[in-house]
């Protein structure tokens, strides 16, 4: 490994880069399927050799603002690339996602489950299993006390 790779592999943000390829173009990774097996690719300015790549993600992205932020595509179905990435926390990661914007009325507001649950200070898992698992109606899933199902 070259000393220019190996400085940038040191960087606090090289990993997330790293996972964000693997998605990308790794058949062996767990999230291939959703991505490149979707064809989600990679802008070629982020995928250039000798860590330049690297290099051009973050001055095209900035440094990650804390270890809560994560990569987002603006368009779930878009590309990785500068106009269509940007940092956000995991709440905001959940409402982007296809699999998770479904909506739900409830007091005459509509949401998605991550949204209920923020508001209600519950936890996303808990109250889509109380919703999809269990089949209650929002008002019961979120006035329900916590650790009960019944």
């Amino acid at each position: 490994m070259s000393k220019t790779i190996n400085v940038v592999s040191k960087h606090k943000d090289y990993k997330l880069y790293k996972s964000m390829r693997a998605r990308c173009y790794c058949k062996g990774s767990s999230r291939f399927k959703y991505y490149g097996g979707n064809g989600i690719v990679i802008c070629s300015r982020w995928l250039e050799p000798d860590g330049n790549g690297f290099r051009n993600f973050i001055a095209d992205m900035g440094e990650r603002p804390s270890n809560k932020h994560s990569i987002d595509r603006i368009n779930p179905s878009g590309n990785y690339e500068p106009n269509n990435c940007r940092w956000v926390t995991q709440d905001v990661q959940t409402n982007n996602r296809n699999s998770f914007n479904r909506r739900y009325t409830y007091d005459g507001q509509t949401k998605t489950i991550a949204d209920w649950a923020k508001k209600y200070n519950l936890k996303y898992n808990t109250l889509r299993d109380r919703i999809q698992k269990y089949g209650y109606s929002m008002q019961d899933a979120l006035k329900m006390p916590v650790g009960s199902l019944r």
